[in-house]
């Protein structure tokens, strides 16, 4: 019997942290270049009780974000994105490095890469929503973020997901490159897609609303 589409999200959202790693493949070690990192998946309500773990994904969030955050549509609101991306129904893939800490006497956990996502029903579609894809600055370039897109791809497929979808920046044009050579393109349910601005061909441009944003997504 076909899965209805609400169903494939209700059954996705039940998937354990072990259950995603191993469709994708998201366990042990992984060497990307000359680079050898640990990773792992974890549940939004698993990170709880990881304080570690949760500040060092909000560094990593904060040290790319925040200056473009501040002055966008989104503004600057830590509580707010900390209830985000820690929600009980997000899901994060996580590339670490274990550095050692000789002061400690101890490894610490360096998180040098992570992707927060969801499943969610839309407008009548099932969708991987790619709530953040964050690469510390001194690792990019190296294919980290195809990567973790490749893993997104795989786990969506899995569970019957049409697509993977994503917000981004206009002004966050490294970002928007790389999704366009992976191969995501404009949404229909973008603010600045044709369909959305219909009703609004009377309006000049400079009455529009400005939108700093763009909705991009991948069929899966």
């Amino acid at each position: 019997m076909a899965i209805s589409s609400s169903r494939c999200v209700k059954a996705a959202n039940k998937a354990s942290p072990e259950k995603i790693a191993s469709v994708a493949g998201l366990t042990g070690k992984v060497t990307l270049g000359t680079n050898e990192f640990t990773v792992r998946v974890d549940h939004g309500s698993t990170l709880a009780s990881d304080d570690a773990i949760r500040d060092a994904i909000w560094a990593l969030w904060e040290a790319n974000m925040r200056e473009m955050t501040v002055p966008s549509s989104f503004g600057w609101n830590p509580t707010e994105k900390k209830k985000e991306l820690f929600h009980r129904h997000s899901r994060h893939i996580l590339l670490l490095r274990e550095d050692a800490n000789p002061q400690a006497g101890e490894n610490d956990p360096e998180i040098i890469a992570f992707a927060h996502f969801r499943f969610e029903h839309e407008d009548d579609e099932d969708l991987l929503y790619c709530y953040e894809l964050q690469v510390a600055d001194a690792f990019r370039r190296r294919g980290i973020g195809r990567f973790i897109v490749e893993k997104l791809a795989m786990i969506g497929k899995h569970w019957r997901m049409q697509k993977i979808m994503l917000t981004v920046l206009k002004e966050n044009e490294s970002a928007r490159h790389m999704y366009a050579k992976l191969g995501f393109i404009l949404d229909p349910c973008s603010p600045d897609d044709e369909c959305e601005l219909e009703g609004q061909e009377n309006t000049t441009e400079e009455d529009r609303p400005h939108i700093d944003y763009e909705i991009l997504s991948k069929d899966l």
